[in-house]
């Protein structure tokens, strides 16, 4: 019997030692988890020459009328799809126009809102979610097909993406509706096949900034505006924490405010995050009354603060051959390698090399500089948009 009992008493000490173990490693890890806090930034220039080593300009064919694009840019290196409300304009990557998916109207295959979209990159579908929670559907060639309802739970979706051949719906959380998850993934008829439930409590706040998503590394990440965590979703549906927003009074609130407009600019309203092997970059607009642009070096997790301007030029100096500074609006990979994209509008880069500055400026390459020179002579002011590449650093 007292043999028993000393052996039950070692069972017990090795059961509590891998518990005691296990929270340590989950503590370990909850510390090593970035945070993001404003009062750590460290304004400082970022210089495009610290992060890539080539630049690449693709005029977007001009006998096609864009409006504003305010959408992150998708872009895989073979084919753009820019979205302005009206309908989404797919140019090839020498900027030829290839099709029109959809456009504004009521009837079959037309879009009412058009809030935002998503391309499967397997099979070249895209999806649209318009209103009522409502997805249409197009074909590789940009037919209509039909459209699906994301409405199994009660709630709106704030925008969709196409993961892993899913549809994973991401939903508004402060309109107090009922609904009872952050997100959930349906199939392309519309069965769901998973869900998370929110961590929240029901609340309301007329301050509609939603979230977003983005993929890297095959693994999507999502956040939302009154969450305090970015999370990574992984292919099964299972997902961990990526990194915190710290709180602070630049977070918006969980109530309803008044005049919000006007008081936008006391928070900071997350617009875009994008991911590399080296970098995370957060774009946010409006926090005391300027748009902020946070590089995150995920080694060292500095981060660098830069600001930019609604029409006019980016953040990131441009070094590599002097044009106007750069702000990142997508990514892709490609044969091994990074790149962001962005835009720049043709008047900013015609006005950009005709100032006496522009001349006298060093750079990185003085042929890309001559290239960029040529550029501008050879656009008129009111071209479409210019799509920019830039190659990143291994």
């Amino acid at each position: 019997m007292f043999r028993k009992n000393i052996e039950f008493i070692i069972i017990k000490l090795k059961y509590f030692l891998v518990v005691i173990s296990l929270l340590v490693s989950c503590k370990s890890r909850v510390k090593e988890l970035f945070q993001f806090d404003p009062v750590n930034f460290i304004e400082r220039n970022t210089f495009l020459s610290e992060l890539g080593d080539d630049i690449t300009y693709v005029p977007l064919d001009s006998n096609i009328v864009l409006g504003r694009n305010y959408f992150p840019i998708v872009f895989d290196g073979k084919q753009l799809y820019y979205y302005n409300y009206e309908g989404i304009f797919v140019f090839n990557k020498d900027g030829e126009f290839v099709k029109r998916i959809g456009k504004k109207g009521r009837g079959p295959g037309e879009l009412i809102y058009g809030m935002n979209f998503s391309v499967d990159e397997n099979t070249g579908t895209t999806y649209i979610l318009d209103s009522k929670n409502t997805v249409k559907i197009y074909s590789v060639d940009g037919d209509y097909k039909g459209n699906i309802s994301l409405n199994s739970f009660i709630g709106s979706i704030d925008c969709i993406n196409v993961y892993n051949t899913y549809i994973f719906s991401l939903y508004n959380i402060q309109l107090n509706d009922g609904n009872d998850y952050e997100w959930v993934v349906y199939d392309t008829l519309g069965k769901v096949i998973q869900k998370k439930q929110r961590m929240l409590p029901q609340f309301t706040s007329n301050y509609l900034a939603g979230g977003g998503t983005y993929i890297y590394n095959k693994n999507l990440y999502y956040w939302n505006q009154f969450l305090d965590t970015v999370f990574t979703v992984f292919p099964d549906f299972t997902y961990k924490p990526s990194f915190v927003f710290v709180s602070g009074e630049y977070r918006l609130p969980k109530v309803n405010i008044d005049d919000p407009i006007n008081r936008l600019h006391q928070y900071m309203i997350i617009e875009q995050i994008i991911e590399t092997k080296h970098f995370i970059m957060i774009r946010y607009s409006h926090f005391e009354g300027k748009n902020g642009f946070v590089l995150v070096d995920k080694s060292t997790q500095e981060s660098l603060l830069s600001y930019w301007e609604y029409e006019q030029y980016g953040s990131i100096v441009n070094d590599i051959d002097g044009g106007p500074d750069f702000l990142p609006r997508g990514y892709f990979v490609e044969n091994g390698r990074e790149y962001l994209v962005g835009f720049i509008d043709p008047y900013n880069i015609k006005n950009w090399v005709e100032k006496d500055d522009f001349l006298l400026k060093g750079v990185k390459s003085l042929d890309k500089k001559q290239l960029l020179i040529k550029l501008a002579d050879s656009l008129e002011e009111t071209d479409n948009p210019i799509l920019v590449i830039v190659r990143l650093k291994n």
